[in-house]
């Protein structure tokens, strides 16, 4: 499946997730990614899914979830790789623009300093751009970037793109324990993120099991210290909560709707359990999945997660 929940969204409510990127391949091997190792790390682009493929599933999956009695907020481009990797990304947009629904995307932001990427992004009504770090050291360390990549051409574009798209621009800053959360870090890339027009800058832990097992989330103090860092310089910030979201079950077949939600998103065993519950099976799909391999189980911060074996579905 190309398309994954929806699921409750803070940013954009009641959101239908869009993966549209074969497993992992990405600009950035993040440590903390929650989806695994990138494979292959790249900066080509290319075409993945013809449009109409993309716009069937999504328009099926609104008539299921219209036939719940739920409406579709948004349509978020939001795969297990980088969205801008999509050459045809552009011409999805445009193709689902009929549909009247609000259209997203996040991205590394990589591929911004392209004029034809930041034109293809015209096309969405709301788009998260990545800004971890200002420091070119800290980038490395914590996004690990593809070897050509230049972190102050990254941020040119990212500025370039700030003054031309005429939706709502959100920044997301994903604060790693030790890493990219000391104050004088923080106030550098809270700079960078005022000079930006922005809706809201978002501010983000690890919360799911990360790429490198040493990362770790900073702590409540840390936390708060950098929520006001960032206040100081821009106007509307926002700490992503940790509540879990619940996807939508609908009618698609549990193994795939878990498999298609955790391959994006790792769920933890209460939200996996309230899907079954929904779904009207057993533990056993679970088992049954972990037994072939098609699903992983995972400890983090004493919480168990399940994701799926990107390695199966390459």
């Amino acid at each position: 499946m190309i398309t994954f929940g929806p699921l409750t969204s803070r940013r954009l409510g009641y959101s239908l997730g869009v993966n549209h990127i074969p497993a992992k391949y990405c600009s950035y091997d993040c440590i903390y990614c929650q989806v695994g190792p990138t494979k292959p790390l790249t900066i080509k682009r290319q075409i993945f899914y013809d449009t109409q493929t993309i716009q069937t599933e999504i328009e099926q999956k609104l008539l299921e979830v219209k036939q719940q009695g739920k409406t579709v907020d948004a349509i978020t481009f939001v795969p297990d790789g980088e969205p801008c990797l999509d050459q045809k990304l552009g011409e999805h947009l445009q193709a689902l623009k009929p549909l009247g629904i609000k259209l997203a995307v996040i991205t590394n932001a990589t591929f911004l300093m392209f004029p034809e990427v930041r034109e293809a992004l015209f096309s969405a009504d709301w788009v998260s751009v990545k800004v971890d770090s200002v420091n070119e050291r800290i980038w490395h360390k914590i996004n690990r970037p593809y070897g050509r990549l230049n972190m102050e051409h990254v941020l040119d574009g990212i500025t370039a793109f700030s003054k031309e798209f005429l939706g709502d621009l959100v920044t997301e800053t994903m604060l790693v324990q030790e890493i990219n959360d000391d104050g004088q870090m923080l106030k550098q890339t809270a700079k960078f993120i005022s000079s930006l027009k922005v809706k809201c800058a978002y501010i983000s832990v690890p919360n799911r099991p990360p790429m490198e097992a040493w990362v770790h989330p900073p702590d409540a103090k840390r936390l708060t210290a950098a929520y006001h860092v960032f206040r100081k310089k821009i106007d509307s910030v926002e700490i992503l909560g940790l509540v879990e979201p619940k996807p939508f079950v609908g009618s698609s077949g549990i193994r795939e709707v878990l498999l298609s939600t955790a391959a994006v998103h790792p769920l933890d065993q209460q939200t996996v359990q309230s899907m079954l519950d929904e779904a009207g099976v057993g533990w056993d799909v679970v088992d049954r999945l972990l037994s072939d391999g098609d699903l992983k189980k995972a400890v983090y911060m004493n919480n168990v997660f399940f994701l799926t074996n990107l390695t199966k579905r390459r």
